[in-house]
């Protein structure tokens, strides 16, 4: 069957990058050593001064784009959606590792499933262990159905965002873009607002190496991250409460909750350690 969906299907895949890391070489071959041929690599450098020569781009599959050195993700990640050429665009993070039937494991989970507009993977733990939520070589899952990925986004989120596939007719039929006010917490406000229209899903399988360290921005600048990340829940509870999918009582407590800890979070906001796995 794979070997059939390879004939027609081209799937685009985002690989945004900032800055060179020592990680970055093996997360972009980790691209080209898919078994899944058919695909483009929007290679999307918003570098100061361009990463060209840091890396080898002579593969036709990988096109490369030079972006202002002021696109946050967000801006960065409308750009490929707005210019992918594939039936479906997959995320990939700098830092990270495909495994190498990532791609074609995820085409057949979304041809064979064609109501589910946006799906991600399992992912496994690889790096330092400085989550103590998780270790290394631990494999972690998110909820798989579309109906608990909807109410747990309340408390967590819906996707391993490197690990996400995107049915791009579904995302520009509701132009559902990333909203750069909400940068570090892009994806969950994306995931909110597309569970309103669209079914999400997860394929129970691990299919990508999420490497923990030190440098990740979500580390960085983990108080404004999971500030905003309570605003879209705050939203999310509104709108759970008014399709009548949360009990008023209940979601009243869970925002009010909700609005206290962010301004608690911004208190903090200096010298804390916030977990990737919220």
């Amino acid at each position: 069957m794979k070997g059939d969906l390879e004939k027609e299907i081209l799937v685009s895949i985002t690989f945004p990058i900032h800055n060179f890391h020592e990680y970055s070489a093996e997360a972009l071959l980790s691209l080209l050593k898919q078994t899944y041929s058919p695909i483009e690599i929007l290679f999307l450098d918003n570098s100061l001064r361009g990463l060209e020569s840091s890396f080898d781009l002579s593969d036709k599959r990988i096109k490369y784009y030079k972006l202002p050195p002021e696109y946050g993700l967000s801006e960065t990640l409308n750009f490929a959606l707005d210019r992918a050429n594939g039936k479906y665009l997959a995320r990939m993070d700098y830092d990270d590792v495909a495994f190498p039937t990532r791609i074609a494991d995820q085409v057949e989970f979304m041809e064979n499933n064609p109501d589910i507009a946006i799906s991600g993977t399992n992912i496994i733990v690889i790096g330092k262990s400085i989550d103590s939520n998780v270790s290394p070589g631990q494999e972690v899952k998110r909820k798989a159905l579309h109906e608990d990925i909807v109410r747990n986004l309340l408390t967590n989120n819906a996707f391993f965002h490197p690990t996400v596939i995107f049915r791009l007719s579904e995302i520009r039929k509701y132009n559902l873009k990333y909203r750069t006010n909400f940068d570090s917490a892009e994806d969950l406000d994306l995931w909110c607002r597309a569970s309103r229209v669209l079914t999400l899903a997860n394929l129970d399988r691990a299919l990508l190496q999420y490497r923990l360290h030190p440098n990740q921005y979500s580390r960085l600048d983990g108080a404004s991250s999971n500030y905003l990340a309570n605003r879209v829940r705050i939203r999310h509870a509104f709108w759970l409460m008014r399709t009548n999918r949360l009990d008023i009582l209940l979601g009243a407590k869970i925002s009010i909750k909700l609005f206290f800890k962010s301004f608690w979070l911004m208190y903090r906001k200096k010298g804390r350690h916030f977990s990737k796995f919220t």
